[in-house]
């Protein structure tokens, strides 16, 4: 039980810190992840209570059965609000969806009501929670005995997560086969399913707990709930994209988007065709014009000559497309397509241009590497090859022709 505790602790960390990240993010679309925060925050809260059950710590800690519980009924709603928010490409909530927050609301009052005011041994209870399980605490906790809360929280977020996959599977993000916003529908609802299936099955587990087969399968189901949250944590490392465009970025330009425009640019409806490999990678647009495309250039090239973030060696295209709050597919496609270069060579071309036009003035104090350094470059190596790339020749060369050419 320590192992899994250890697990869980690890794991539920890495959610605590994300859902952080989540509300205090100045970059992405607040809204949306505000809501996508919630029913993360729940799965940590229920989680911690169980880890202290499992550890006997719970009598520690008897208020915290009945402070988890409203966040716990209102991240069904928000889980469902934030899949419906993102196809919908919505701002903010309707008039008509704070129905769905009426349950949570008498719950939250329930919940102080008998903290404060009930009466309720909050220590009976948790004594109780750690003898019994939390699914079997037969003693008043509120209004009902501990575990019709927890089952109905399981079958409230079972119904919001069976509409959440209707409004998937009704919009026309489905049918994209390479989309992104598709990938990220897709994970997001799988890993919750196959989360909220793996709760259930161990919820259900206990009442045979005591059968062998019923018993060998518990240590299988929760092996599966927390490899459901690894596979969705390296699913997104390996998809960077991923986080950049639907949870990092999606800043405020993001929430101008309407009928498919992002600050006047028409957001192809289609997915993207891309070619190559690595930082030579091409991304053709299929809906997206010449002009349009003139646009994207106009802003890069201007962020690059006034704000020069190529004199940091560690910039990188997710770098350009955070600060402008543009896609890194359509700064990849600008770069690609209408500079004919790959994301490398435009930015230490700009490092080479630099170093030119910094050598003069710095020859007499500073070494060749030390200016090529200041420019931007993180290595000798690098700086050589990039400024014959561009010039021709060696830099001292270079240089000594300038002299004879004046």
């Amino acid at each position: 039980m320590v192992f899994w505790n250890l697990i869980a602790g690890a794991a539920n960390l890495f959610l605590l810190i994300f859902c952080f990240h989540l509300f205090f993010s100045g970059r992405g679309d607040r809204f949306l992840n505000r809501l996508l925060m919630v029913p993360f925050l729940a799965r940590v809260g229920q989680d911690v209570l169980f880890m202290l059950i499992n550890s006997r710590e719970l009598i520690n800690y008897p208020y915290l059965i009945k402070s988890l519980a409203p966040i716990s009924f209102v991240a069904p709603a928000c889980f469902y609000l934030y899949i419906r928010s993102f196809i919908q490409k919505e701002k903010g909530l309707r008039k008509q969806d704070f129905w769905h927050f009426v349950i949570p609301t008498l719950i939250l009052i329930e919940s102080v009501y008998t903290v404060l005011f009930s009466g309720v041994n909050s220590d009976v209870v948790a004594q109780e929670a750690m003898e019994k399980g939390l699914f079997f605490t037969a003693v008043k906790n509120g209004l009902f005995p501990v575990y019709y809360y927890y089952f109905a929280r399981h079958a409230l977020f079972l119904w919001y997560l069976l509409l959440g996959w209707r409004e998937f599977g009704r919009s026309e993000i489905i049918k994209r086969r390479e989309d992104k916003e598709r990938k990220w529908l897709f994970a997001i609802l799988i890993s919750t399913t196959l989360a909220h299936l793996t709760s259930i099955s161990l919820f259900i587990s206990h009442w045979g707990e005591e059968l062998p087969i019923v018993h060998n399968l518990i240590p299988i189901i929760i092996t599966t709930k927390y490899l459901t949250l690894l596979g969705f944590i390296i699913y997104m490392v390996h998809q960077p994209t991923l986080l950049y465009n639907y949870l990092l970025l999606r800043g405020d330009a993001w929430n101008d988007l309407k009928e498919g425009e992002v600050q006047g640019v028409l957001v192809p409806e289609q997915g993207d065709e891309e070619t190559g490999s690595g930082e030579e990678k091409v991304v053709r647009r299929s809906k997206i014009s010449e002009e349009y495309a003139q646009i994207y250039f106009e802003a890069i090239t201007t962020y690059m000559e006034k704000e020069r973030p190529f004199l940091n060696s560690n910039f990188q295209m997710l770098d350009l497309a955070k600060d402008l709050a543009i896609p890194s597919h359509h700064c990849s496609y600008v770069i690609n397509t209408i500079l004919g270069k790959n994301f490398r060579d435009w930015v230490n071309a700009y490092r080479v241009q630099s170093f030119i036009d910094s050598y003069p003035d710095k020859s007499s104090s500073m070494t060749v590497d030390g200016v090529a350094f200041e420019s931007g470059f993180n290595s000798v190596s690098t700086f050589y090859r990039a400024f014959k790339k561009e010039t021709g020749m060696m830099p001292l060369t270079y240089f000594n022709d300038l002299e004879q050419i004046s």
